[in-house]
């Protein structure tokens, strides 16, 4: 939903994704060419290129805390310039019930954990979504753009 929700922004951007669900991924390479859909863990990912943009959107909840790192470092070996993280945001380190499983969907602050880890980042813009919000219904989801300094 997130790659179609750009190509109606941006019709001629070329996206390409890592999906490490095989369903979710046979579907993908429906919307996108299979050179550009990736399936695998992000944990696993080792980009040839650099995107201008990477973007993960509900992925880093899912991510066990000891992987969390790596998951960062993927993020930072993808991207050019810029890099939005879509995630649930709680200050302090913070498992929820999901769908009847005990700690699989993590919360924490994801961006304050990855400037840590990759300094040669720097926060430019963030806001929040709120699941009551009338004209645009969503899980409460923090949404950070960061930007590689210097670029």
């Amino acid at each position: 939903m997130n790659l179609r929700a750009l190509r109606l922004l941006f019709p001629r951007m070329r996206l390409e994704a890592i999906e490490i669900n095989t369903a979710a991924a046979a579907r993908l390479r429906e919307f996108l060419p299979p050179e550009y859909s990736h399936e695998g863990s992000m944990l696993d990912f080792r980009p040839q290129r650099r995107w201008d943009l990477a973007f993960v959107k509900g992925v880093l909840i899912d991510i066990d805390p000891a992987s969390l790192q790596t998951a960062y470092a993927s993020l930072a070996a993808s991207r050019g310039r810029y890099l939005l993280l879509a995630e649930y945001y709680n200050p302090f380190p913070d498992s929820i019930e999901y769908r009847g499983h005990v700690n699989r969907l993590l919360k924490r602050d994801f961006a304050r954990k990855f400037l840590d880890a990759q300094p040669e980042f720097a926060l430019l813009y963030y806001e929040s979504a709120y699941r009551r919000d009338p004209d645009c219904p969503q899980d409460d989801i923090t949404r950070l753009l960061m930007e590689l300094r210097d670029a």
